[in-house]
């Protein structure tokens, strides 16, 4: 990990190396530091971001420190592995893949699951999600053994329920503390299901098409910037040409064009159309015009949507969720 430290009053800072383990030349250093800065900027964001900052000798503030040593470390993760280096950072033996776990995401779900909660979400969350797939089982016909995926998969709720449903069944998730609380609850189960850390951005562990119902768990308006391109061409290459693909945008309101103060260090940006918590993005809103055009941009056909407000002005920058069931567009079959 790296930090910059200040030298001076006045602002100024240099970076200095905390673990020796690694030797890194003045260049590794400086390429790390290059990375950290478009990490740390979502498409679309124009503020200084805190490695910008950092180099400017402008003085950041304690949560802008933690986001430049969470992105740097991230960076040289990403170096690493550009030249091949393998890594397993996790004493449990899960593999861990390049991200930076900047809200807590490990905590709330070990926290959640000592509490002996229904999962990330209240239980009322995931009747909704089985809801929402009974639906589509009734409208579209799958195969015996169909596979289904779950991206974003959590604790597993939806996978191993695709799983007691007779599917093949799939989830991913990018916190290893929610694969391993999935796994618990495998164990405790009479069905099977493969759960495997990792990222809905490239999907590696899974050939192509492979899945005959890909499932978005609350997973995609977690996914912001340029990454949402590479994730939904991941998820069509996964997807068979007659597979269903499920998933629901997170909408902004019309109109909406002010930063919008929601709680504490939270607030919507218009600007990149995310709900930022202490300055990093949280999640992303779509508009639907936009989300439509993503999807039809990816190669997929939209096969029906539908529009379900239940914020009831607890959210008053979101307008609705619009749940879509796409499949791969003919024209780009074959």
């Amino acid at each position: 990990m790296f930090f910059r430290s200040s030298s001076s009053s006045t602002g100024n800072s240099s970076l200095r190396r905390v673990s020796p383990s690694d030797q890194w030349s003045c260049d590794d250093v400086e390429a790390a530091r290059m990375r950290a800065n478009e990490l740390s900027r979502p498409h679309g964001y124009l503020r200084p971001t805190p490695a910008e900052k950092l180099s400017a000798g402008i003085p950041v503030t304690d949560i802008e420190r933690i986001m430049f040593n969470d992105t740097v470390e991230e960076a040289v993760r990403c170096i690493k592995r550009e030249r091949g280096a393998a890594e397993n950072d996790d004493s449990r033996g899960i593999k861990m893949t390049d991200y930076t776990d900047r809200h807590g995401y490990n905590k709330r779900y070990q926290k959640r699951r000592e509490q002996g909660c229904a999962g990330w979400s209240d239980a009322e969350s995931y009747e909704k999600k089985r809801s929402t797939i009974e639906k589509v089982l009734v409208s579209h016909r799958f195969p015996k053994k169909a596979r289904f995926l779950e991206l974003g998969c959590g604790n597993g709720n939806i996978t191993l329920f695709m799983a007691e449903k007779g599917f093949e069944s799939y989830g991913i998730d990018i916190i290893p503390e929610a694969i391993i609380w999935a796994e618990e609850r495998k164990n405790s189960t009479s069905v099977d299901a493969d759960f495997q850390v990792g990222s809905v951005v490239d999907l590696k562990p899974y050939s192509d098409d492979c899945f005959d119902f890909i499932f978005d768990g609350d997973c995609l308006h977690c996914i912001i910037g340029p990454d949402r391109k590479k994730c939904l061409a991941s998820i069509y290459r996964v997807l068979k040409p007659e597979g269903i693909f499920h998933v629901r945008a997170n909408c902004m309101k019309k109109g909406l064009n002010t930063r919008f103060e929601i709680a504490g260090n939270c607030y919507f940006d218009p600007q990149s159309q995310c709900v930022m918590r202490d300055g990093v993005p949280y999640y992303y809103l779509s508009r639907e015009e936009e989300f439509a055009e993503e999807l039809q941009e990816a190669g997929f056909e939209i096969l029906e949507s539908e529009y379900i407000n239940d914020f009831k002005d607890k959210q008053p920058y979101q307008s609705f969720w619009l749940y879509v069931n796409a499949t791969k567009s003919k024209k780009n079959i074959g």
